[in-house]
């Protein structure tokens, strides 16, 4: 999904504002702005958009709730737009182009179901989410696991929320602890519990309290119902007392409003149209009578004005003579300095031609004008000598150093050798360098294979119950994880039934110790009888009656039978006596009912509790031979790996740990397997090349590296290259200098014929002009720079004679116009010079065109008058028509009476309002009622009987409050009595607690049971997404990490710390790994940053994408890595589009340049 179109059409600051993300070339969007533009409300307005707006909401500042609406086009994955806009609305929100309802299920589509918080951790990213993301890394210490997880799912610190879970649920329970607060809970369970049981009451006493508390309970409802009814009628006499002020004050309201009699109503603005009406009237005459004065004065001025026509006529051609005046001045002036300019030109003419030609005059010069047409040949044959005279020098001298040259390099061509072939070396070269680095590469690996053996080796007795090596590890066949966490919770469930029963023997042992002592108890008290005594007794006197009946009814001899019966006594008085023992028993059974019913309760108790410990017995045994089973399964799943475990629990870190010592084990021996391939392949190519060597130079440097070799055979070719590179390059020197010298033979040739074409048109020259032909070039120059200037100043000589002609000539003329004008306006000033006549023809048409204006002026002011005459004409008869109007209101015959009229209305405006004041008052007062209603009411009181009345029922309510206050203390005493003996009343409460108590440890409980649910999904869920997701996302980020940094770390890789736990460190050059606490905040911000980016990227493998977006996160970023941090994210862009808000210029300036789209807020 692609956010094509945002429309701000009213939220917070903005009003129909768009923001298009086009940008066809890029994926990349900035939005900039200075603070307080905007970007805010524009992050919130996708917000509203995505998801609908707040309850409550700050960007209505501007439009209000009901107007807030924002827009946009939404592009789906297979480029279809789709238009949504959202107003703030509990309901139907969500609208289309055509403002009708559109369901949400087509937005959530595009959303893919992701809800806010889930959007704003995967696809959002601001400074404070960077920096604590670089933060997290510094305290998980790069852990791999939480890393990936919180750049993939945007949720920062998981190890935290870890810790914090932990600490969570430690606080409510932990084993053997009595602190945490479900510990506590359980031990006052059942603390209450006890207290239950030894609760009891005495019965008579208790009713008789309780009867007094009922009676003193009545007499305290009694008189509070009593002082209520007194109350009522209390406030009802009351505001019967406060209505009668308003009540009288309103009937007289309404006697002086039916005074006023008929009053005319008139309108609201009836004040303010009657004063502007006069007001205007006023101000209507006024100007009237301003403007009519204005226009009498204007008419009489212009009156007195006359300018002369004819003058004015004439006013551009005096102005043109009156120009021409400057000039003639200053030729009056400049031609005497001309003539003395002329004369000395000539002289200095003169005088030149004598210095560079003596035989020649100034009548004669002008026959020099042809010489110095042909000047620029003369130049050019001067040129012409110097080049060919320089280029003969040149051509000899470089024939003569080509000479010296061919001589030198035969020379070294002899002493060189013939070099050997190396064609072989070369080939056998070029596969020994296409192994790369070997060296290197085996000496790093070697080093990190001993690092990570020595750390293997480490870990492993660090780790105990197993020893071995990295292979033997890699075979190893352990447990599952998934059947050691089935012996954990087996481990767990019997520990637990262990404990269970553990707790029940206690409680059981407990009760049966507390039974003891209460039996004790009752037997030090004398003896007890029981039902078994009385039954024994009855037994005993029923077989002495018997015995009686035999002798007395049958006649039977029972003497033996009576000796038996008693040994001493008559069997008459034995039997008298067994009746007096089983009657004495059986009334002291009755008075000592309770006794006897505690004592056979406790007796059927202990045997119960005694039961209850054979059958825990029974268990305990039970649960011994299960323990026993499940130790032997334990030890078995072990045996097979050699391993004596220890209890699951602890196996359990140990097998997660193991395997995590397992990937290094797998890593070591890949790499040792890779190192002993790497080393077959250097020995390959180390062989043929020392042979070959060995070959050329009789030795070869020694050892199992390849480098020596390499260099030493670079050298042998360098040296054979490089000495037949020398004699092909000395054979072709000497080619090219053969040919050379015949080119340079050739140029000294050319060069003399040259100079001797020169020297025959040099004379010819100098022979048309009739001068010596001895003379050189430079002589030459200096003759013609003479005669050019002798020229020169016979042409400005020439040039001045001509000017002094042309101030003749315009002086003239100039006469000849002022004449003429003078003739025709102004005769008087003929006979003045021509300077002074046209001063004072000019000084004459400014008075003309001042007068000329004055009077356009006065004519304008009369113009203007006239308008103001009509204008206030116009608005004296709108007043005249406006008060006539109001007097039709008003019903009054002129505008004198319209005052008055007015303050009738304004009196009766009043007393209405007051009388409205004072009916809102006893409308108040009435409580509901009706006006007249109350009115009735309150006029069927007599006004001096009632503060009399009302006294007495504040006596009366004192009373009953006192009374209220004794039958209050009545209530408590009985109450706290009550208290006191009642045992149930207790007991009850304590059962309340205990149920409160109850429910506490089940709320306990379940919190208790969701946090460890809650820790353990999230360790398991962080575990499987770095398994699931590190190699690939590690790959990306790596590229991305080495261009946030410039390059200052190649990339990232995965590692295992010394708890054996996976982490990620940062690779620099030569393969330095760098752990996250050893980075800058800088560094571990780019690297957060560049996780981030590549869980984004990576998600796209399986995900449709969704816009991205981050705000301000370049605030700490220098030049340089802001803009490798615009590079990253335009990559990012060209599969998933971004968009940054930022206020920096800089930002957005940098972005162009890279084919960003750049949005700007500012206005």
């Amino acid at each position: 999904m692609r956010i094509r179109r945002l429309e701000l059409k009213a939220f917070g600051p903005f009003t129909d504002r768009v923001l298009a993300f086009d940008g066809e070339a890029s994926g990349l969007h900035i939005i900039y702005g200075p603070n307080e533009a905007g970007k805010s409300s524009t992050l919130r307005a996708l917000s509203a958009l995505f998801y609908g707006f707040p309850e409550r909401t700050s960007d209505n500042f501007i439009h209000p709730n009901d107007r807030l609406l924002v827009a946009g086009v939404l592009e789906d994955g297979r480029g279809n737009p789709h238009f949504f806009a959202r107003r703030k609305k509990r309901k139907a929100d969500l609208l289309d182009a055509d403002q009708n309802p559109v369901d949400p299920a087509q937005l959530d589509a595009l959303l893919h179901g992701i809800d806010h918080a889930m959007f704003s951790h995967l696809f959002g990213m601001d400074h404070d989410t960077l920096v604590a993301g670089g933060a997290a890394l510094l305290q998980d210490k790069g852990h791999a696991g939480s890393t990936l997880f919180s750049a993939g799912t945007g949720i920062v610190a998981p190890r935290r929320i870890l810790n914090e879970l932990q600490q969570e649920s430690d606080a409510l329970f932990k084993t053997r602890a009595s602190k945490p607060v479900l510990n506590a809970a359980l031990r006052d369970f059942t603390s209450l519990k006890s207290e239950i049981n030894r609760l009891s009451l005495s019965s008579r006493e208790f009713k008789e309290h309780d009867k007094a508390l009922r009676e003193a309970l009545q007499s305290l409802e009694k008189a509070q119902q009593e002082r209520a009814e007194i109350s009522r009628s209390q406030r009802h006499l009351e505001r019967i007392r406060q209505a009668f002020t308003p009540l009288g004050l309103r009937r007289e309201l309404q006697v002086k409003l039916k005074e006023l009699g008929e009053v005319r109503p008139l309108p609201d603005d009836f004040h303010q149209r009657r004063e502007q009406a006069l007001n205007q009237l006023r101000s209507a005459r006024q100007s009237l009578s301003a403007a009519q004065e204005r226009y009498k004065d204007f008419s009489a001025r212009i009156d007195e004005l006359n300018p002369p026509r004819g003058l004015i006529d004439q006013a551009e051609t005096v102005g043109h003579l009156h120009q021409r005046v400057g000039a003639y001045r200053k030729a009056m002036v400049d031609r005497p300095v001309l003539e003395g300019k002329r004369v000395q030109a000539k002289t200095e003419a003169g005088r030149i031609l004598r210095s560079v030609l003596p035989g020649l005059s100034l009548e004669q010069a002008d026959e020099l004008r042809n010489l110095l047409r042909r000047r620029s040949a003369v130049k050019r044959l001067g040129q012409e000598h110097l080049l060919a005279t320089e280029k003969l020098e040149h051509a000899r001298q470089a024939r003569t150093k080509l000479e010296n040259e061919q001589s030198a390099l035969e020379s070294s061509l002899r002493a060189l050798n013939t070099a050997p072939d190396v064609q072989q070396l070369k080939s056998l070269l070029a596969r020994a360098q296409a192994l790369g680095e070997i060296d290197r590469d085996l000496g790093l690996r070697r080093q990190d294979l001993e690092k990570r053996q020595n750390n293997f080796d480490i870990e492993i007795r660090r780790l105990g119950l197993w020893q071995g090596t990295p292979d033997q590890l890699v075979s190893l066949a352990l447990p599952f994880a998934e059947t050691v966490d089935r012996f954990v919770s087996l481990a767990r469930e019997l520990a637990q039934e262990s404990r269970n029963l553990r707790s029940r023997r206690q409680e059981v042992e407990q009760k049966l110790r507390e039974t003891s002592h209460e039996l004790e108890a009752l037997e030090n008290t004398g003896d007890l009888l029981t039902e078994n005594d009385l039954k024994r007794l009855r037994q005993y006197r029923d077989r002495g009656w018997h015995l009686l009946r035999r002798q007395w009814l049958d006649g039977e001899e029972v003497t033996a039978s009576s000796r038996e019966y008693h040994e001493h006594l008559p069997l008459h008085d034995a039997y008298e006596e067994a009746v007096d023992q089983a009657d004495a028993v059986a009334d002291r059974l009755r008075r000592e009912a309770d006794r006897v019913q505690a004592f056979a309760h406790l007796t059927a108790r202990r045997n119960e509790m005694n039961a209850l410990r054979e059958q825990l017995d029974a268990d305990h045994t039970e649960l011994e031979a299960r323990k026993r089973e499940f130790e032997q399964e334990w030890r078995e799943l072990w045996h097979e790996c050699g391993v004596a475990p220890t209890p699951p629990e602890e196996m359990a870190g140990w097998l997660s740990r193991i395997e995590t010592l397992r990937v290094s084990a797998v890593r070591i021996v890949e790499d040792r397997q890779r190192m002993e391939e790497l080393t077959r392949q250097r020995s390959e190519a180390a062989k043929p090349v020392r042979l070959e060597i060995v070959r050329l130079q009789k030795s070869a440097p020694e050892g199992e590296e390849l480098n020596p070799l390499i260099d030493t055979a670079l050298a042998l070719v360098r040296t054979s290259e490089e000495s037949a590179q020398q004699r092909r390059s000395l054979q072709q020197r000497l080619d090219t200098i053969e040919q050379e010298l015949q080119q340079a033979d050739q140029e000294v040739a050319r060069g003399e014929r040259i100079l001797n074409d020169w020297k025959r048109s040099w004379q010819t020259i100098l022979k048309e002009f009739g001068l010596e032909t001895s003379i050189m070039p430079a002589e030459m120059e200096e003759i013609l720079e003479g005669v050019e200037s002798c020229l020169n100043q016979l042409d400005k000589a020439t040039e001045h004679a001509g000017r002094i002609a042309g101030i003749d000539r315009d002086t003239e003329q100039l006469k000849q116009d002022v004449q003429a004008l003078l003739q025709l306006v102004a005769p008087q000033l003929q006979s003045l010079p021509v300077d002074q006549a046209v001063e004072q023809l000019n000084a004459l048409l400014s008075r003309a065109r001042e007068q000329q204006t004055r009077l356009q002026a006065y004519r304008d002011a009369i113009e203007e008058a006239e308008a103001e005459i009509r204008t206030a004409s116009a608005a004296a008869e709108t007043a005249q028509a406006e008060l006539d109007e109001l007097c039709a209101l008003a019903g009054c015959g002129s505008e004198e009476g319209l005052e008055a009229a007015e303050k009738l209305w304004l009196q009766k405006q009043d007393l209405e309002q007051r009388i409205a004041e004072e009916e809102k008052r006893l409308t108040e007062l009435a409580e509901g009622m009706s006006l007249a209603e109350f009115e009735q009411q309150v006029c069927a009181v007599d006004p001096d009987s009632l503060p009399e009345r009302l006294r007495r029922m504040t006596e009366k309510l004192d009373a009953l409050d006192h009374s209220i206050q004794d039958f209050a203390e009545q209530v408590g005493r009985g109450r706290t009595e009550l208290a006191r003996m009642d045992g149930r009343a207790e007991a009850a409460l304590k059962a309340q607690q205990a149920e409160e108590k109850l429910s506490e440890i089940r709320r306990l409980s379940d919190r208790y049971v969701r946090l460890r649910v809650a820790a353990r999904v999230l360790e398991e869920e962080i575990e499987h997404y770095r398994a699931r997701n590190q190699d690939p996302v590690l790959k990306l980020a790596g590229s991305y990490f080495a261009e946030l940094t410039l390059n200052s770390f190649d990339g990232l890789r995965a590692d295992v710390d010394d708890r054996g736990e996976p982490i990620i460190v940062g690779l620099r050059n030569e393969g330095e790994q760098v752990t996250s606490d050893n980075m800058s905040s800088g560094t571990r911000d780019q690297m957060f940053l560049a996780l981030r980016l590549a869980s984004l990227e990576h998600r796209l493998e399986r995900n449709e994408p969704m816009p991205f977006i981050v705000d301000d996160i370049l605030i700490n970023f220098d030049e340089e890595r802001a803009c490798a941090t615009l590079a990253a994210l335009s990559r990012l862009a060209a599969r998933n589009q971004v968009i940054l808000f930022t206020h920096h210029r800089q930002v957005a300036e940098e972005a162009e340049k890279i084919n960003a789209q750049v949005i700007s807020l500012a206005v």
